[in-house]
């Protein structure tokens, strides 16, 4: 089966690069560890497109989402894919960065919370990022980057009530600083992410 994928990463670049700060979350999905191509892209609003800065048959196991979202108040969202071949793909939740224009050098993190998070077509495990370990860090889930990439913003596991959407605890992530987790998928069974998503502008 031959996989087209649409590139529309200058269209994402620009929308980074403009005045305005981006009201978007990132779900983004990691076949390479098993080879495992993905395809069949949906969104709740906005885009989703393979990877561009990857080697040809990388770039087809590895998609990114761009998902429109309100800010200050809470977004459901969802993002959609098939892959071709069971095995484990590691999702990726994200935030955005910000820049004055195409030539500024510097960024802006651009962090939103998630929150009930939950799979159909796959498996999740602690999707509502209720449990710890005994180290205080999430079950099952890993960060993302280190402490040079995060920028003083780190990915964190959040207690204000205010950026909580279900039970006691969400978590907070940008495009440098990010939690994933690989989870089990069957071959051209369709896998839905839904999540609830929350950008603080003040």
């Amino acid at each position: 089966m031959k996989i087209i994928c649409i590139t529309v990463a200058a269209l994402a670049t620009a929308a980074l690069c403009s005045g305005q700060m981006p009201a978007r979350a990132r779900i983004d999905v990691d076949g390479n560890s098993k080879g495992i191509a993905l395809t069949n892209f949906i969104v709740s609003k906005g885009s989703a497109r393979c990877a561009s800065w990857m080697k040809p048959e990388q770039n087809a196991r590895f998609v990114t989402s761009d998902l429109d979202i309100a800010q200050n108040k809470w977004t459901q969202v969802f993002f959609t894919f098939t892959p071709l071949a069971s095995g484990e793909v590691n999702i990726q939740l994200k935030g955005n960065y910000w820049k004055k224009n195409s030539a500024d050098k510097n960024i802006t993190p651009v962090p939103v919370y998630f929150d009930a998070v939950t799979v159909t077509g796959g498996t999740i495990v602690n999707g509502d990022f209720e449990e710890r370990d005994d180290q205080g860090e999430l079950k099952s889930w890993y960060k993302g980057g280190n402490e040079a990439s995060w920028m003083n913003v780190p990915p964190l596991i959040n207690n204000d009530p205010v950026f909580v959407k279900s039970g006691s605890q969400s978590i907070r992530v940008w495009h440098n600083a990010v939690y994933s987790q690989n989870i089990k998928v069957t071959a051209n069974t369709p896998v839905t992410i839904n999540a609830w998503v929350y950008q603080d502008v003040k």
